[in-house]
């Protein structure tokens, strides 16, 4: 694996031992330029620039969720998304959802925000308000030389 690469550690990183600098975590730090040189030439400061003389960070990999870029010619980062979001008046035109034969237990609360809402228990739908899907969290890692380098079999 090239230097740069990310991995995913199932272990404890309480049991992780990182001082051997062969991994740093991804965790947004600001790192050295000249320690983490061969780091810094293939990411540069894509993730910041740190100082911006001596130092640069990290990708932060801290509860997000990293997707394969859709331009695999394209060499640029980017990010979006956030931990939670309210949705807004404008982001909810008028509708309406037909219940049909559908036999489910509804309960129809009293006035909210935009109307009256309805509570279905068992429909997947706050994907747009915030709510995560099931998570298994890791220890995301990235090494500072390539395996092979760091005698690693490949």
């Amino acid at each position: 694996m090239p230097t740069g690469t990310i991995l995913l550690y199932s272990g404890s990183a309480s049991k992780l031992i990182v001082s051997d600098n062969q991994w740093l975590f991804c965790n947004g730090s600001e790192v050295s330029r000249s320690t983490y040189r061969a780091l810094f030439v293939v990411i540069g400061t894509t993730y910041g620039a740190g100082n911006g003389v001596d130092t640069f960070n990290l990708p932060d990999l801290r509860a997000r969720f990293p997707f394969g870029s859709a331009n695999l010619a394209d060499n640029s980062f980017a990010s979006g998304g956030a931990a939670s979001h309210t949705l807004t008046v404008a982001e909810l035109p008028a509708h309406t959802h037909d219940q049909g034969s559908l036999q489910t237990q509804n309960t129809v609360f009293g006035r909210a925000g935009i109307g009256k809402s309805t509570f279905c228990r068992y429909a997947a739908y706050q994907w747009a308000t915030g709510a995560i899907w099931p998570e298994y969290e890791l220890v995301v890692l990235i090494p500072l030389r390539s395996l092979t380098e760091q005698g690693y079999q490949t």
